[in-house]
């Protein structure tokens, strides 16, 4: 292989065009690149977007306009650093949801977790203006732990969540998903809720990063108090369980960084639609039980340079658009789901405790 001299120049993406022929990028080149940057540039979607937002709100600079989160079209979650506060172009189903259970929850006993209101204009939902600076408390934090094991809401991490005078701000309802809850694991739960990141790589997006000052036996009350208010409010809070069953969910089957790392490649190798279409049948060949329905929908996506985004309305699946994808799931109607994991966490409820105590405080320790 051809010895390549080190890069010592930090390169930008208008350094690699799309139609820059490259026969090899060595992975210290590829560290230099920024994901948001790499997006932003590649994604024509995602420029025709930013131009409707810049006519939308009379902006000059595309560098006015500052994205967080995955890129999805229609729903990424959009900060205009020189209006303060967010525009999100589809209110997602499940904000509704999720709002009528945090309602019904301080109904009972105040949280300190809070959804935007959000109102229209032009094609955009805007929601009310939110100061991204500042800490969370530990009360807080306890509170979203307990929120994310019951709900099944990951992501908790700063691209979803505001800090916001110690309290919490949900931004991004499109985080929430339901998954197999018969796989139901306590340590894997806190670790995909985004709050408490393993890995140091990751730990300046952790809402823990915000958390100030860090009181461990009050992220432990604060815990046990929400998680309690779950268990004997429950009929209280899901009083309406049946309706959601209507409701379109999130639905995963990879982790958004594996799209996202596809597509920078598909980007810096210059795959055309068949090359494309090799390498990504290549990838799913290594699961023989995916459903071809779903990879036909996955590669249709990444040929558009669009990350794949599913949801899951009773056992049926669709795309994006709504677009129903002839995909027979085995996950049951979303109320039933729910029920299961009421009685699992219930039953399990001395163990999960302690369990989340241990992790807590461990992972704290190794902070502090």
């Amino acid at each position: 292989m051809e010895q390549l001299e080190p890069v010592t120049q930090k390169y930008q993406i208008n350094d690699l065009r799309k139609d820059t022929v490259v026969k090899y990028i060595p992975q210290y080149l590829l560290n230099h690149l920024d994901r948001d940057q790499f997006m932003s540039e590649l994604s024509l979607i995602r420029f025709q977007y930013f131009n409707q937002l810049k006519k939308e709100f009379n902006l000059n600079s595309i560098n006015s306009i500052l994205v967080k989160g995955d890129w999805h079209p229609r729903g990424a979650t959009v900060y205009l650093k020189e209006k303060s506060f967010f525009v999100k172009p589809k209110p997602p189903e499940t904000e509704i949801f999720i709002s009528k259970i945090l309602d019904s929850i301080n109904n009972i006993q105040e949280t300190r977790i809070s959804y935007p209101k959000t109102n229209k204009k032009g094609k955009f939902q805007i929601q009310e203006e939110i100061q991204k600076k500042g800490n969370i408390n530990s009360r807080t934090f306890g509170q979203l732990i307990a929120l994310s094991i019951w709900l099944g809401i990951f992501d908790l991490h700063l691209e979803n969540v505001i800090p916001k005078n110690g309290k919490a701000s949900l931004i991004d309802f499109d985080c929430a998903f339901w998954t197999d809850n018969q796989n139901f694991d306590i340590e894997q739960r806190l670790q995909n809720s985004g709050l408490l990141y393993t890995s140091e790589k990751q730990l300046h997006n952790s809402l823990f990063f915000h958390l100030n000052p860090i009181n461990i036996n009050e992220i432990n009350n604060s815990f046990v108090e929400l998680y309690n208010i779950f268990k004997d409010h429950y009929e209280e809070i899901f009083n309406d369980l049946k309706s959601i069953n209507n409701v379109f969910f999130r639905r995963v089957y990879l982790d958004t960084y594996l799209y996202s790392d596809f597509l920078k490649n598909k980007f810096l190798f210059g795959w055309n639609s068949d090359k494309t279409k090799d390498r990504w049948l290549s990838l799913r060949s290594e699961n023989k039980k995916v459903n071809p329905n779903l990879i036909n929908y996955e590669l249709k996506c990444l040929q558009n340079w669009t990350i794949p985004h599913f949801v899951i309305k009773k056992n049926e699946i669709f795309g994006l658009e709504k677009e129903l994808i002839p995909i027979y799931s085995k996950t049951q109607n979303l109320s039933d789901n729910i029920r299961i994991l009421h009685t699992k966490l219930k039953s399990e409820e001395k163990q999960i405790k302690n369990t989340t105590r241990k992790f807590i405080y461990n992972y704290l320790q190794q902070r502090v």
